[in-house]
Formats: C-alpha cells, structure tokens, sequence
C-alpha cells in the first residue's frame, strides 16, 4: 500500500510540474518567442502561406531582412497595381528559404521576387537552430541532400515544447526589460510593419566606429565553388520556373561604407554566380547593390525611412518593367 501511494505521489508531482510547465511555455516563452524576437517571423510565414487565398495578380517578396525592412508593400499596392506581400525573413539564406519552396509553389504566387545579397550564399551568416526547430510542426524538412544534417529539423510537438525550455531565461528578462524592441506585428505584418520603425535614429551611431574597426569579413565570402546555399538557390530558381511562376532576382542595396570593405574576390565570386543563374534559367537581375549613397542607409544593409520610400516605389516600378 506504501509503494501504491509512492507511486502515486511521484505521477501527481509529475503530472502537476508537466502542467506548470506547459504553462509557462504558452503564457511566456511563446509570448516572448511570437512577441519579442524575429524568430516569430519564421513561424508566422508558415501561417501566412496556410491561410493565403490566389489573386490574379500578386507577388511575394522572399528574402533577408533587408527585405523586410526595406519594402514596403503596402506603398507598392499604390504603384504597381499588384498584391505585394512582404516575405522578408531576417538572417534568412536560400538554405532557410529552400524549406518553403513547396508552400511557395502552393500558393501559386504570379511573380517571385528573391532578394539576395553576398552574405546570403558565404555559409557563414549566422547558424538558425531555432528557427528550424520552431517550425518544426508547420513544414516537414526535406533532408534528402543532406543540407540540414547539423540542424534540429522534424521535431514532433513534444520535442518542440522541450526545446522551448532554452528560452526560459530571456522571456523572464524581457519581462523585465524597459524599451524592449516589439515584434508582434512585424512577425505578422507582410505589408508595411519593419522593426526600424521603433528606433529613433535614421542612422545607427555605432556602424562607423564599427565598420571602421572591422576586418574580418568572412560573412560575405562566396566561394568560387558550389557550397549548400548557392545550391538551394539555384533549386529554388529551378523549382519556381518549373511550376511556370515568374521569377526576378534583386540584388538588395548595400551601404557604399561597407561594400567597400568587402573584399573584391568576395564581390565578384557574388556577382559571377548570379548572372550564371539568370543565363542558366533565363531569370532577369534588378541590381540595386550600388545604387544608394550612405545617408538612405540605417546601417550597412538596411535602408533608413527615406531609403525605403525610394528603394520601394523603384522596385515596384522595376518589377511590372521586367514582368516577361
């Protein structure tokens, strides 16, 4: 009878630590997750494509964050007569694109729109364990060419509700935190919403100081060869003109302060790959990568208020000019 009871007092502990668990994961950290980091994007993209209802004329915008600050969409209905939507995902690379692909083709959008910039195919641009963990239950990871092998890819619901644990310390101090940058509507906007719009400055105080101490720029080394993410672009150009969606590649701006200091060999390994791509599958290059001075930028690849307006209503202008 003592054992029975013992048993039983350790399955209620049990039971009752599960619960206060499971509610501190859906009354913080997902708050935190959804609210206060741009890991809640990734998620919310998933839920855009879930949800997106055809139009005959639409056209989504795929890339890093200098997509999603840079455009804005809802500017763009104005001008060029299409429903633009803002896909823009930060520190996104075509390897983090490349598991979309099918929710893409689903959809069936007119025109794909990639932005992409030298960072976007070095292998080097930051490493998204969550953000391929958090998805886990709204896209199932074709692993097949080995590209996710190091990532915590396919969880199922309760392997994602254990990973959830590492965000225990920061939801508690954003909690706490005065000022805290507010993501919840950028995560659900594709539209209009970018982060940099909760930031005073026009200009970030610490990107000269920074930029001129920096030397190392291995971020933005594309090697001359094939490596993960120059493959998935290229798949997800292929894929895309398969299913008869038209396609147009945008080399996003990069501040001239910074493309400076990008070592040529890097720029022009860059360069070479994307014009093979749009020979290889017939794909038109929009390249705005020198076409804004210093002041239109926040920091090194992001456009400020002013930038934006400009860089939005040319692309929206440039895209109907060089729809096929």
């Amino acid at each position: 009878m003592k054992k029975f009871s013992l048993v039983m007092t350790v399955v209620f502990a049990a039971i009752i630590a599960f619960v206060f668990y499971f509610f501190i994961i859906n009354f913080f950290v997902d708050t935190y997750i959804n609210d206060y980091t741009d890991i809640g994007r990734s998620i919310a993209i998933f839920d855009f494509y879930e949800n997106y209802k055809d139009t005959e004329k639409d056209i989504f915008y795929v890339g890093p964050s200098s997509f999603k600050e840079d455009i804005d969409a809802g500017l763009m209905d104005k001008i060029n007569g299409y429903s633009n939507f803002n896909l823009g995902n930060p520190a996104s690379t075509p390897l983090r694109r490349y598991v979309e692909i099918n929710n893409i083709i689903e959809a069936n959008p007119e025109i794909v729109v990639f932005g992409i910039g030298p960072m976007s195919l070095s292998g080097k641009w930051l490493f998204p364990d969550d953000h391929y963990a958090l998805i886990s239950d709204k896209v199932k990871i074709d692993n097949s060419r080995g590209f996710y092998d190091d990532y915590p890819i396919n969880l199922n619901r309760l392997q994602i509700l254990l990973y959830k644990r590492k965000f225990f310390g920061n939801s508690l101090f954003k909690r706490l935190e005065r000022n805290s940058l507010y993501y919840g509507k950028y995560n659900k906007d594709f539209k209009s919403e970018n982060i940099l719009k909760q930031v005073e400055e026009d200009f970030d105080p610490k990107f000269i100081e920074e930029i001129k101490s920096k030397e190392n720029f291995e971020e933005f080394e594309v090697p001359s060869i094939d490596n993960n993410e120059k493959t998935a672009f290229e798949l997800i150009i292929k894929k895309l003109k398969e299913n008869e969606i038209e396609v147009l590649i945008v080399k996003i701006p990069v501040n001239p302060l910074l493309l400076e200091k990008i070592p040529m060999e890097y720029k022009k390994n860059y360069n070479e790959f994307i014009l093979e791509i749009s020979d290889e599958y017939n794909v038109k290059i929009m390249d705005y990568t020198e076409s804004y001075e210093e002041n239109y930028f926040y920091d090194g690849l992001h456009l400020n208020r002013f930038g934006i307006k400009v860089f939005s209503e040319k692309v929206a202008e440039d895209v109907t000019k060089n729809v096929v």
